[in-house]
């Protein structure tokens, strides 16, 4: 998900801290949201079991083996998406945002830098 705010690959502090800004102001309290690692650390939320790396979902390893590390697949994290669990979504990379739908399946979308938020699930 990692790529750039108008620095030609360079991602400061700074840039984080906006896109962390605007995803706690349109995320619900409690809500969830798909969101790489430092956000959720800016967030100060716990990403939901099985996220906890940001491209543990992106590993082919067999159901078990994906169960005994706590690893959510993509598949699962696609049926997350489309079925409305995440509140909000962001993305800084143009791949993230077109292999996971992300402009279909939310309602709003504003660009932070490079970055793009997304929210409020179509369902």
């Amino acid at each position: 998900m990692h790529n750039a705010l108008n620095r030609n690959d360079v991602f400061t502090w700074q840039d984080y801290e906006a896109v962390a800004r605007k995803v706690e102001q349109v995320t619900p309290k409690g809500g969830e949201f798909f969101a790489d690692g430092l956000i959720y650390f800016l967030t100060k939320h716990r990403p939901p079991p099985g996220m906890e790396f940001d491209y543990s979902h992106k590993l082919n390893l067999p159901p078990a083996k994906l169960a005994l590390l706590h690893i959510m697949p993509d598949s699962e994290l696609q049926a997350k998406l489309a079925a409305g669990f995440f509140y909000t979504a962001m993305s800084c990379d143009d791949d993230t945002t077109t292999d996971y739908k992300l402009a279909e399946r939310f309602q709003h979308k504003e660009a932070v830098g490079d970055c793009s938020v997304f929210w409020g699930p179509k369902k």
